[in-house]
């Protein structure tokens, strides 16, 4: 895990070289590798370049599955960085030799590079064979030491902590940090399991706020409950495209003034 007191590495600064996968065990009757970077177990790098240069997940985060208790859930972005795209697929290929050297162990018998790949679960891969861009999924925490989730206003200014998963709807834009820490096994499959620590949410304005419905008029949606608490400052800065902001009623007391924002149909 990286020093939280200073950014994470971009993941084009990391040498691939340096990753190794060891400590092959079977928990429960799930088989397991360990990953190791330069001998640390397990590695976290920021996705983006910057905070400024984020990734598009263009379906939101997906739904809590019925058989699982929604305390990890999937979110899917576009990559579009050639160089991140070069470097994962990179280290996709370092995780294929890996695995043909050690088939016999990881799975009961020799198997060919094909063989390999044909089970493999990349981290980059197109959904289409006509996409233009690959994709990549990894896992967002939603319940124990759940993924920090920090909104990233259209002043530039971020919030930290100031979203939720509601915010990662369809065409959000997400600056993760995320780590590698395991390789996973799964009846035929196999894979790199990848979470998110840290996340900065740009919302989709654009999206309609209750998209369920038709509205003939333009129809002003209040939330019921506003998440975002800002400066007297940061409120009059805010210039949303689409979208008002509402300052609510202050009480004499020593906490800072609430926002509300208010989407337009």
């Amino acid at each position: 895990m990286w020093n939280m007191n200073k950014p994470a590495e971009f993941v084009c600064e990391l040498d691939v070289s340096k990753f190794s996968f060891r400590n092959f065990q079977v928990i429960e009757n799930k088989p397991r590798v360990d990953i190791f970077y330069d001998d640390r177990k397990s590695v976290s790098f920021n996705l983006c370049v910057d905070a400024h240069s984020p990734v598009e997940a263009p379906y939101g985060l997906d739904s809590a599955q019925q058989n699982s208790d929604g305390s990890r859930r999937t979110l899917l972005v576009y990559v579009t960085d050639p160089n991140v795209i070069h470097f994962l697929t990179e280290l996709d290929n370092v995780v294929v030799a890996c695995a043909l050297a050690n088939s016999k162990e990881w799975f009961k018998k020799a198997m060919t590079e094909d063989e390999v790949r044909l089970r493999y679960k990349p981290l980059v891969y197109k959904r289409e064979d006509d996409d233009v861009f690959p994709a990549m999924k990894f896992k967002i925490k939603c319940v124990k030491y759940p993924t920090r989730l920090h909104m990233q206003l259209p002043t530039g200014d971020v919030v930290r902590n100031g979203a939720t998963t509601d915010h990662i709807g369809r065409g959000a834009s997400v600056v993760p940090v995320l780590t590698v820490f395991n390789m996973w096994f799964m009846n035929k499959e196999f894979g790199l399991s990848v979470q998110a620590e840290d996340v900065i949410i740009t919302p989709n304005s654009s999206a309609p706020a209750l998209p369920m419905f038709n509205f003939k008029r333009p129809v002003t949606i209040f939330d019921n409950d506003p998440t975002t608490t800002l400066t007297d400052d940061a409120a009059a800065n805010l210039q949303w495209n689409d979208a008002k902001v509402q300052k609510t009623t202050t009480v004499p007391s020593t906490s800072e003034p609430t926002v509300q924002l208010v989407d337009e149909a």
